[in-house]
């Protein structure tokens, strides 16, 4: 198998299907958990909103949005 970086950290990995190492897809696993749960209980949430209520970063909620993982927010 050939070796390559992962995207969020850059930590060297065998090529595999994502585009992540162990740990970063464990985080990126994790915070669209949290912004669906958040999502859940406050429909139509703002961007701004989610962000302050999760701590997730603005640019990667708008990351899951574009990639379909997330429906929009208000």
């Amino acid at each position: 198998m050939a070796l390559s970086n992962c995207t969020s950290c850059g930590q060297v990995m065998l090529n595999s299907r994502s585009m992540f190492c162990g740990d970063c897809l464990e985080k990126y696993s994790s915070d669209i958990d949290k912004v669906k749960d958040y999502i859940k209980t406050h429909p139509r949430p703002s961007l701004m909103e989610a962000y302050q209520k999760t701590d997730i970063p603005i640019k990667t909620i708008q990351q899951f949005i574009k990639d379909g993982i997330i429906s929009r927010l208000n």
